[in-house]
């Protein structure tokens, strides 16, 4: 049986890197999917597959993209390798944009969805 991909969502600055870091030290049997982006390997934040806007193009057109899309200047890109852990029936965390839950939804099997939110304030505070 597929395991199930557990997307977590919501606002820049509403602390999903945070949750997901909670919930994987709560459950170890969770698996983080490192996601390819076009930003520096350097770049503070989640751990990712750096790459250029060069390489991501070539990596589309490859489809080596299970999901892709862009979001606040970046691309972001989920590989079919990075989720060979569901087809062993292990369930696994993502960072997703919100745009891609129809998407998700029409490629994973077994979808869940946690939608984080915080006040908005509290947001830009975030972000300073």
């Amino acid at each position: 049986m597929q395991g199930r991909m557990i997307a977590i969502v919501g606002p820049s600055g509403v602390g999903k890197d945070t949750v997901m870091a909670a919930l994987q030290k709560s459950r170890p049997d969770l698996s983080l999917v490192k996601r390819h982006i076009t930003r520096s390997p350097e770049s503070i934040g989640e751990d990712h597959y750096a790459l250029s806007s060069e390489e991501f193009s070539k990596a589309v057109d490859q489809q080596k993209f299970v999901l892709s899309w862009t979001a606040h200047g970046l691309l972001y890109g989920v590989s079919h390798e990075a989720i060979q852990k569901l087809c062993r029936g292990q369930d696994m965390l993502i960072n997703l944009s919100r745009n891609m839950l129809e998407e998700a939804d029409d490629v994973f099997d077994r979808l869940i969805v946690i939608n984080l939110t915080a006040p908005k304030d509290v947001l830009l505070s975030r972000l300073e």
